[in-house]
C-alpha cells in the first residue's frame, strides 16, 4: 500500500513482549508506513500480558535475533567498518552504537548521532584467543563451512592451532586491522553462543525424556523397585540401591536375570529327567527260589491222530459210506486246523462228514478230535515230583493249547475266574497220597536241581502215528505260567525219541512298589491289580492272545477250536476255513490293530517271568538205572526233567525315581543355589503382587468415584427465598485456615437450625447438587 519494505522480527526484545519492525524506503514512504501501522495497531486491542521493552535489558549477543544493535560504540559501525556510509545513533546504553567510545566496530568515531566512515587502510595486527578444544568443532563447522564464512564476513585471517600435548585448549590466531579483528571476535562469540544454545536444548530434551522415563518407571515399575529393596533374594537390592549409578543398576539387573534363567534351566532339566525317566529299577538277587511258583508243564505229542482210535473211527465211517482213503484225508485235514496248511479234501466232502456223523463243528472238534489224540495215560508212563512217584493220569489233565489237545501239569488257567494276584506262595512241598501235586493248588519247589522238580517218562509210540503236526517223531514240552493259557510267549522245546531233555528254569520277578502308583499309567506302562480292565483273569499274554483272536475273527469270521471257551457265540473254524487261517498265519496285524493292542495290553506291574535253558542228550545203554527209567526200553522212551536251575531268583523292584516331596526339595535346592530364595521368598513375592493389585484397584475405584461427581454448574444450594442465609465467620485462626464454607439458615415453619458443610460427604444430603 505504501511501497515500503517491512520486516517483523520473530523474537521478542529481552525481558519484554515487544517485537521490532524494520521499515526500509524513502523518508516519506517510511513515515506513511508508520502511520498505517499505528492505525492498524489501534484497531487490534492487546491480548495477554503487556511488558514494554526496557533499554537497560539489551543483549548484544541476541541483537541479531530481535533486531537490536551490537556492542560497538560510535556510529553504525557494523556497516561503516566495511567502508559504507554509516549513520550513528545516540547510544542509550553503555557501549552503544552512538556515543564517543573508540572501541566500536565502526572505528574511532565521534558521537553526536553520526558515525565517521571506517578506515580500511589501517595497519594489520594479530591477536590470539584460547578456547577449549571441545568447542573447536562448533567454530569450524561441518567441513569447515562456518570458519570460512567467519573469515569472509570479517575479512580477517583466522587460524586454529592443534592442541598442545597434554593440553585441553586450542589457540585461535586472528590477523587483520582492528575492525576486522573485532568483527571476527564477535562472529566467533556468536558461533560459541549458538553451539551452547543447541547444547542446552539437547540437554533439555534429554532431561525431559529422563523425566518421562522416571515417571513411567515410577508408575509401572514402582512395585518392582519396592520389591528389590525389601526382598530376601540375593542381588536384587543392588538394582535399586540408593546412590548406585544406572550402569550398576543395569549390571545387577542383568546378573539377576541371568541367575533366574540359569535357575529355570536347571529346574527344566530336572523335570525333563524326571518326566523321561520316572521309574528306577532296583535289583534284588538274594530271594529264595521256593517263593516262586513252579511253572506249568504242558506236553504234546506231535502225533495228533492216534492210530488205534483212528482205525476204530474209520470203521464207523466206512459203514456210513466213506472209504478208507476218505477217512485218511479227513484225519490228516483235521490236523491242518492246528497248524494251518493246504488240505487235500474239498469243502463238499468235508460237509458230508459232518452230516454223516450228525455233529456240529464245535462238537466235532471238542469230542471227536480229543478222542483221536493219544491218551495221557499212554503218553505219560511214569511221573516223579520231588523224588516221589505219582500216577501220571491223576496229576496230568487234558487241555487245549496252540498245539491242539495236550497233557498239562500244575495247570490252573480258568477264564471264568476273576483276577488274582501272582503271589502264590503256597509252599506245597509235602503232598500226601490224597493231596496230589499241582491238582488243586499251584506248586512251589523247595529248592533247585534236577532231583527237586518234575520228571516224566514219555512213550511217544512212533508206530502209532497216523497224522502229525510236525515232520518228525517226538513231543513238544511247553513251559508257561500256571495261570496262563499256553499260547503267546510260551517256551517250547522238542524232545525226540530216545533222548533225555533237561529244562533248567529261571524265575524272574518284577514287583511294582506303592510309589509307582503316583506315576501316570501312560508313563509307567503297566497295570496294578486294582487297575486291570474287566473282571476276568488278566495277563499280558492272555491280552495279546485276545487281540490275535479278534484279528482272526475279523478276517475269517471264526476262531480255531483250541481257543478258550470264553468266546461264546463265535463260530469254530472248520476245514473250509483253513485257507483263510493260512493267510493270517503268513501276515501280521495291521497298524490300527497293533496300536489298539499296545494301548490295551499292558504288562502287570507285579508279575513273574520264566526263562529256560534246555539240554537235549541222546540216551545210551551205559547201565544207568533210576526210579524214573526202571524197566523201560531207553531206545523207545524219552525222559524229561523240569527244575529250577538256581536256589535264588532275581527280583526287579520298580519304584518312582523321586517322590513329590523330594522333587520339591530338589527345586528348592536349585532355587536357593541360584537366587538364595526359599518358600518365604515366593510368599513375599505373591504378597507384593496381591498388595499392588489391591492398591491399583482401590485407586481406580477412587478415580471412578471422582468422575461420578456432578458438573460445577449443578453445585449450588437450594434454599427457600424467604429464609435467612448467612455465612458464619470463623471464630479462630484454625477455622480461618479451613477452606470449608459453613452455611446456616433458618426455616420458621420447622423451627430447626441446619448446618451444611459443602465438602463433608456425610452432610451432602442437605445440599442439592
Amino acid at each position: 500500500k505504501t511501497g515500503a519494505r517491512i520486516k517483523i522480527y520473530s523474537n521478542t526484545c529481552p525481558r519484554s513482549t515487544d517485537r521490532l519492525i524494520s521499515i526500509c524506503g524513502k523518508p516519506t514512504t517510511c513515515i506513511e508506513c508508520i502511520r498505517e501501522l499505528i492505525a492498524t495497531i489501534k484497531t487490534s486491542p492487546l491480548k495477554g500480558v503487556n511488558n514494554p521493552y526496557d533499554p537497560h535489558n539489551f543483549d548484544d549477543f541476541y541483537a541479531d535475533d530481535y533486531g537490536g544493535y551490537g556492542n560497538a560504540d560510535g556510529g553504525q559501525g557494523k556497516i561503516g567498518g566495511f567502508g559504507g556510509d554509516g549513520w550513528g545513533m545516540q547510544g542509550g546504553a553503555p557501549n552503544g552504537l552512538g556515543g564517543s567510545g573508540n572501541t566500536g566496530m565502526g572505528g574511532p568515531m565521534g558521537g553526536n548521532n553520526q558515525g565517521n566512515q571506517g578506515n580500511m587502510s589501517g595497519n594489520k595486527t594479530s591477536t590470539q584467543v584460547t578456547i577449549p578444544k571441545d568447542l573447536a568443532g562448533a567454530i569450524i563447522g561441518k567441513g569447515g563451512a562456518r570458519i570460512r564464512k567467519i573469515r569472509s564476513d570479517s575479512g580477517a585471517g583466522i587460524t586454529i592451532d592443534e592442541p598442545l600435548p597434554g593440553s585441553n585448549d586450542r589457540i585461535i590466531t586472528i590477523t587483520g586491522i582492528p575492525s576486522q579483528i573485532q568483527m571476527a571476535q564477535y562472529l566467533l562469540q556468536q558461533s560459541n553462543y549458538y553451539f551452547a544454545k543447541q547444547i542446552n536444548i539437547l540437554h533439555l530434551i534429554i532431561g525431559y525424556r529422563k523425566c518421562l522415563a522416571h515417571v513411567w518407571v515410577e508408575k509401572h515399575l514402582g512395585w518392582f523397585n519396592i520389591y528389590c529393596k525389601n526382598t530376601s533374594l540375593h542381588g536384587f537390592r543392588y538394582i535399586s540401591m540408593d546412590g548406585s549409578s544406572i550402569i550398576e543398576s543395569v549390571l545387577w539387573f542383568m546378573i539377576c536375570i541371568l541367575s533366574i534363567v540359569f535357575c529355570v534351566i536347571l529346574m527344566l532339566r530336572l523335570w525333563a529327567n524326571y518326566s523321561n525317566n520316572p521309574i528306577v529299577t532296583t535289583i534284588y538277587t538274594s530271594n529264595p527260589i521256593w517263593d516262586v511258583s513252579f511253572p506249568a508243564v504242558t506236553i504234546c505229542n506231535n502225533n495228533k491222530v492216534y492210530r488205534p482210535h483212528a482205525d476204530l473211527m474209520a470203521k464207523n465211517l466206512y459203514m456210513d459210506g466213506f472209504t478208507t482213503n476218505d477217512s485218511d484225508k479227513f484225519f490228516s485235514s483235521l490236523v491242518k486246523l492246528i497248524r494251518p496248511d493246504k488240505i487235500s479234501m474239498d469243502n463238499v466232502i468235508a460237509r458230508q462228514f459232518l452230516d454223516r456223523l450228525d455233529m456240529t463243528v464245535e462238537t466235532l472238534m471238542e469230542q471227536y478230535l480229543s478222542q483221536l489224540m493219544q491218551p495221557c495215560s499212554a503218553l505219560l508212563l511214569r511221573c516223579v515230583w520231588i523224588g516221589k512217584v505219582y500216577d501220571c493220569s491223576k496229576i496230568f489233565k487234558t487241555i487245549k493249547s496252540k498245539e491242539g489237545f495236550c497233557c498239562a501239569f500244575n495247570y490252573h488257567y480258568n477264564p471264568n475266574v476273576g483276577h488274582v494276584s501272582n503271589d502264590f506262595n503256597t509252599n506245597d512241598f509235602n503232598n500226601t497220597s490224597d493231596d496230589l501235586p499241582g491238582v488243586h493248588t499251584i506248586l512251589n519247589a523247595p529248592g533247585s536241581g534236577q532231583d527237586v522238580g518234575l520228571a516224566v517218562a514219555l512213550n511217544i509210540e512212533p508206530e502209532m502215528y497216523k497224522a502229525t503236526s510236525r515232520p518228525y517223531v517226538g513231543a513238544s514240552v511247553i513251559i508257561h505260567d500256571a495261570i496262563d493259557f499256553p499260547d503267546v510267549d510260551a517256551h517250547m522245546v522238542a524232545v525226540p525219541i530216545g533222548h533225555v531233555l533237561g529244562i533248567s528254569v529261571t524265575g524272574t520277578s518284577i514287583r511294582g512298589m506303592e510309589s509307582l502308583k503316583a506315576i501316570p499309567q501312560e508313563k509307567r506302562v503297566c497295570y496294578f491289580h486294582n487297575e486291570i480292565p474287566g473282571k476276568m483273569r488278566y495277563s499280558y499274554q492272555s491280552c495279546v492272545s485276545e487281540c490275535v483272536a479278534k484279528h482272526i475273527h475279523r478276517m475269517c469270521g471264526c476262531l480255531p477250536f483250541y481257543y478258550p471257551e470264553a468266546h461264546k457265540g463265535i463260530r469254530t473254524c472248520y476245514l473250509p476255513d483253513t485257507n483263510c487261517l493260512l493267510s493270517i498265519r503268513k501276515s501280521t496285524l495291521n497298524y490300527e490293530e497293533m496300536e489298539y493292542c499296545n494301548k490295551k495290553c499292558l504288562p502287570e506291574c507285579s508279575d513273574m517271568f520264566y526263562t529256560i535253558n534246555p539240554e537235549n542228550i541222546k540216551m545210551q545203554d551205559v547201565g544207568y538205572d533210576s526210579d524214573l527209567m526202571h524197566d523201560f526200553d531207553k531206545n523207545t522212551m524219552s525222559f524229561v526233567y523240569i527244575f529250577f536251575g538256581d536256589a535264588s531268583y532275581v527280583e526287579y523292584r520298580k519304584e518312582s525315581t523321586i517322590s513329590w516331596d523330594s522333587l520339591i526339595a530338589s527345586f528348592g535346592g536349585i532355587f536357593g543355589l541360584c537366587l538364595g530364595g526359599s518358600v518365604l521368598s515366593v510368599i513375599e513375592f505373591a504378597y507384593l503382587l496381591a498388595r499392588q493389585l489391591f492398591r491399583r484397584q482401590t485407586r481406580k475405584w477412587q478415580e471412578q468415584t471422582r468422575t461420578k461427581l456432578p458438573p460445577a454448574s449443578e453445585v449450588f444450594l437450594s434454599i427457600p427465598a424467604k429464609e435467612k442465609v448467612q455465612l458464619r465467620k470463623p471464630r479462630n485462626r484454625q477455622e480461618s485456615v479451613d477452606k470449608r464454607v459453613l452455611v446456616t439458615w433458618y426455616q420458621p415453619i420447622v423451627h430447626q437450625r441446619k448446618i451444611t458443610s459443602l465438602d463433608n460427604m456425610n452432610h451432602m444430603k442437605h445440599v442439592k447438587f
